[in-house]
This record gives C-alpha cells, structure tokens and sequence, in this order.
C-alpha cells in the first residue's frame, strides 16, 4: 500500500485505547487488546482492521475501527425480517408434522442430575 497517511488529520490510538471505544460484551467485561490486535493481524470473516505499526507499537484509528465493524457486521439485522423468516419456518414445519400444534403444550425440559451412591 502506497498511500501516505497524514498524521495531523488522523488520530492514532494502540489496540488498548481502540478497546475503550467499544461496547462491553461477555459479563460486562471489556474486549481485549489482543482481540483487537488479532482483528489486525489475521482478520475477521475475512476483513482485517487496518493499523499501521508505529515503533513497535500496533495502532489504528477510530475511523478505521468503525469501518471494520461495519465491515463484519451483518448488513440486515431487522427484528421484523427474522420473526417473519421465523414464523414461515414455523408454518413449513407444523404442516410436515415436525412440530407440535400450537394449541398444545410443550412439555418443559427437565435436567436429570445424578445422586451420589451411599456409602455403606
């Protein structure tokens, strides 16, 4: 790549600051730097981050990171389109026979856990 990046327009950040920019995810726990890094280094469903190494030290941008993420991200997340998709599902299914009719009650699933022996 022979573009020229003008470091006065653009505000670099290493992997641990480009962290703070994204949401808590798993118990509320931030995403990891390394993560980040890897999104650099290797990649994600076949997108890279883009990041220039400055020194030692990996960086990238905020614009490059919110590229990426609209990148990976899936390009329809509408709540209607699923439960419509969901329900034809449904509807193909009941009328094999693969699914209980909705009139009936589903059975709740019970987790069996083991008892210890006794010792005599």
């Amino acid at each position: 790549m022979s573009a020229t990046l003008d470091l006065a327009a653009e505000r670099f950040m290493t992997m641990a600051e480009a962290t703070s920019l994204l949401p808590r995810l798993r118990a509320g726990r931030p995403v990891h730097p390394s993560t980040v890094a890897r999104w650099a280094l290797r990649g994600l469903r076949g997108r890279r981050l883009r990041s220039v190494r400055i020194g030692a030290t990996l960086c990238t941008t905020a614009t490059w990171l919110s590229e990426f993420i609209a990148e990976i991200s899936p390009k329809s997340t509408k709540i209607e389109e699923i439960s419509i998709n969901r329900t034809a599902i449904d509807a193909k299914l009941a009328a094999k026979g693969l699914l209980p009719h909705s009139t009936e009650k589903r059975t709740p699933r019970v987790a069996k856990i083991a008892t210890p022996k006794k010792l005599n």
